[in-house]
């Protein structure tokens, strides 16, 4: 069976775990280190820097968990 994915069109920082942006004082999640011009998450005004926190109602606590639950 053929795995799919959605394509967004962003790229996730591996700089922050979900431990070092809440020790920042932000919220557990996946940076977004960048999104491609004219993407789906472009469209929908996602944009560099920005937390990703859950994606289709699954947590995302670290960038780890979003390549895994994407």
């Amino acid at each position: 069976k053929d795995t799919k994915y959605a394509y967004l069109g962003i790229t996730i920082s591996t700089q922050y775990s979900g431990d070092v942006l809440k020790s920042m004082g932000y919220p557990a999640g996946a940076v977004v280190e960048s999104v491609a011009q004219n993407s789906p998450a472009a469209k929908v005004g996602i944009a560099s820097s920005d937390i990703i926190t859950a994606f289709d109602k699954v947590a995302i606590n670290d960038y780890t968990a979003y390549n895994t639950e994407r």
